[in-house]
């Protein structure tokens, strides 16, 4: 059983791309399954905080690696595979999607050295498009998502820059997927037969994964590729867009295939318009990784209940 892992940033078309693969009798494929985040954030010096307090953690593990030679990594990719093995059962391949592998995809390419990787791009301004429409109702709330706009990404394009001619790495786009160019080549890359029909009516069963990815396509076509203009309708947007792709870079934007001066130019004759709640959403951007809202919340909620509330390190 081979494992193939498609790395994507969230409404970058995945799910799409999930449900076509998930045609073939030799692949089995759950949602979004995100074993292998905890398994690797646990080898990482940064990243994670816990109520067992998840320093001592590290000085401990890098205690007993430094002074035995045991290595964690090891084990956590046996494991893995282990798990990839039953989930798949008798199947060829076992799919995991799960976007937010963007930010351990160097990690699981050289521990999984057979398995297959398909790098899915999509123009990250689209992507943050359909993430405000998906999950904020249109609201310009993509702090969110800035760690798989920012560091998911990067680190995506980084490490498929690296790995592109391993014949186990293919790279397809959204604006081909969905008009149907991509099958051919994603047949030959897993030596399977894939079926464009029956991919619209597959629904993939589980709790996580995208709300709408699911249920939108009735069809593929070009509907969405080229909504995200559409949506960079205030000054705000258009300030946050030319900020991000100036972060992204020249280079790492031409690696995926996407022209960085084009891009400037369609953001230059956006909307100069100011909406307040656009202001309102973006200042309120600059400090939410700061104070970590959600996190405290649930924090003050339990001591609102009387309960212990600890200290997360």
């Amino acid at each position: 059983m081979t494992p193939i892992f498609i790395i994507s940033m969230p409404r970058a078309g995945s799910t799409l791309l999930q449900r076509l693969l998930s045609t073939s009798g030799s692949i089995k494929t759950h949602s979004e399954p995100w074993l292998a985040l905890p398994l690797y954030y646990s080898i990482m010096d940064d990243g994670c905080v816990a109520e067992y307090n998840f320093n001592h953690f590290r000085s401990a593990r890098d205690d007993i690696e430094g002074k035995t030679g045991l290595s964690m990594r090891k084990h956590i990719s046996s494991c893995l595979k282990g798990i990839y093995e039953e989930l798949g059962g008798e199947h060829e391949y076992y799919l995991d999607k799960t976007p937010r592998y963007s930010l351990i995809v160097n990690y699981l390419i050289e521990d999984f050295p057979d398995a297959k990787f398909i790098f899915m791009w999509r123009n990250p301004l689209a992507v943050a498009s359909s993430i405000s429409n998906t999950w904020f109702s249109g609201r310009w709330k993509v702090h969110h998502f800035n760690v798989d706009l920012y560091s998911g990404f990067k680190n995506a394009i980084d490490t498929y820059s690296n790995y592109k001619d391993s014949e186990n790495v293919i790279s397809i786009n959204y604006e081909s997927l969905v008009e149907g160019s991509e099958t051919k080549r994603l047949e030959a890359f897993l030596g399977v037969d894939l079926s464009l029909e029956q991919a619209i009516d597959t629904v993939i069963e589980g709790k996580m994964g995208d709300p709408s990815g699911q249920y939108m396509y009735k069809s593929l076509n070009r509907s969405s590729v080229d909504k995200w203009m559409d949506d960079i309708n205030s000054m705000q947007r258009k300030q946050w867009c030319k900020k991000y792709i100036y972060n992204i870079g020249q280079d790492r934007l031409a690696i995926i295939g996407l022209d960085f001066d084009t891009i400037l130019k369609t953001l230059n004759n956006a909307s100069k318009a100011i909406s307040i709640i656009d202001l309102f959403d973006c200042s309120l951007g600059k400090i939410h990784a700061l104070v970590s809202p959600e996190f405290n919340i649930k924090r003050f909620v339990r001591w609102f209940k009387s309960e212990r509330v600890f200290d997360y390190r």
